[in-house]
């Protein structure tokens, strides 16, 4: 998935931890977009047909398109043929300079993506394609911690790059999670959260970013409304949930929403935003 795995479990040992790596990185090599052989990859070069996909690939897919309904496209991750466009087709280390992008606006008349859950099969709409890179990390979380429970581990705290889950007791107090300096990635910006039950997930545009040929420069998160890196005013968006892939959902939609639009979908989705802005101020909501 190109980023960080850090598990720390309580109770089954080193290997309960082993296993839940073990699980992470099947449901990394089912979901990255940088190797072909991969089933999301195998999905994308099929668009426009049906095809038979396990089921957690499939319960990926159903949970995608839940995030651009209820997000009213502003979550839309069926963007996967504009990636390579705006400079990020290969794995972020590798990446090359490239030619500033043209603005695309989108408009989709009909569902990203067709999902047959008695036969597991998915169809990916024709121009479009499924990028599993964030609900992927914020599910792939969501999945590992259950199956950890399911064999006997107590307490679970499982983090993606950043997409974090938790399950099972709860230790005294709560997980302390600290956020990252939005301008300092791996550095504290001297707040956290007590994490009882759920999950975190931050999402920034000032994390992976890159400059074009002309000096200007793009990130990894973009605007469906124009096919370009996000530009916002907002440096960072951590959201709590109940779910790693729901807080994913949520944290890119408050970068593109008006603040009112976005305490009313937090509230409505039992979830809570800390948002810092570019000016180094910082809110919460709803």
């Amino acid at each position: 998935m190109g980023t960080s795995c850090h598990v720390i479990a309580h109770g089954g040992g080193e290997a309960a931890v082993a296993e839940i790596v073990a699980d992470i990185e099947r449901l990394a090599a089912l979901w990255t977009r940088f190797d072909d052989a991969s089933e999301v990859s195998r999905l994308n070069a099929a668009v426009g047909r049906r095809m038979s996909v396990t089921a957690d690939t499939r319960r990926l897919a159903q949970r995608a398109l839940l995030g651009w309904q209820l997000s009213g496209g502003r979550f839309d991750p069926f963007q996967v043929d504009r990636m390579p466009v705006v400079g990020y087709g290969q794995d972020f280390d590798a990446l090359a300079t490239v030619d500033p992008p043209t603005k695309l606006t989108v408009r989709r008349t009909r569902p990203p993506v067709v999902i047959d859950p008695r036969r597991n099969t998915v169809l990916v709409t024709a121009g479009n394609g499924l990028d599993s890179g964030g609900i992927g990390k914020g599910f792939a979380a969501d999945l590992a911690a259950g199956a950890a429970l399911r064999r006997g581990v107590r307490s679970v705290l499982v983090n993606l790059g950043g997409d974090l889950k938790c399950a099972g007791v709860t230790p005294a107090g709560g997980w302390l999670v600290s956020l990252d300096d939005a301008w300092r990635p791996g550095e504290e910006s001297g707040t956290s959260i007590k994490l009882q039950g759920g999950a975190v997930c931050t999402s920034s545009p000032l994390h992976r970013r890159w400059r074009y040929s002309d000096g200007s420069e793009g990130n990894h998160l973009l605007d469906p409304r124009t096919g370009l890196s996000v530009s916002s005013p907002i440096a960072a968006v951590s959201v709590i949930a109940r779910q790693g892939w729901l807080a994913e959902v949520l944290s890119k939609t408050v970068l593109l929403s008006s603040r009112r639009w976005a305490s009313g979908l937090l509230a409505r989705r039992q979830a809570a935003a800390i948002v810092t802005y570019r000016d180094g101020s910082r809110s919460q909501l709803p």
